[in-house]
């Protein structure tokens, strides 16, 4: 899954570069809530692959929004 667009506070925000979640017109307050709620409901969980990177394991569709946090330098792995 790919994050394309997203909806917040009435406004549809296109996610037309890496750190929009970082730079969108609603805000950084709104966005570290929609942050959290990404990170705080969801069942997926970080694992280590052998290069050390941190990758999300799970739901198909959670990962994906973990990996659109990770791919906005947002510290997922020590959050979650």
């Amino acid at each position: 899954m790919t994050v394309k667009k997203f909806h917040m506070q009435d406004v549809l925000v296109l996610n037309d570069r890496v750190d929009t979640i970082n730079n969108c017109v609603v805000g950084p307050q709104i966005s570290n809530i929609l942050i959290e709620n990404i990170l705080y409901n969801n069942q997926c969980h970080i694992e280590i692959d052998e290069k050390s990177f941190y990758v999300p394991v799970g739901n198909e569709t959670e990962v994906g929004l973990i990996k659109w946090l990770q791919a906005a330098s947002i510290n997922v792995h020590s959050r979650m």
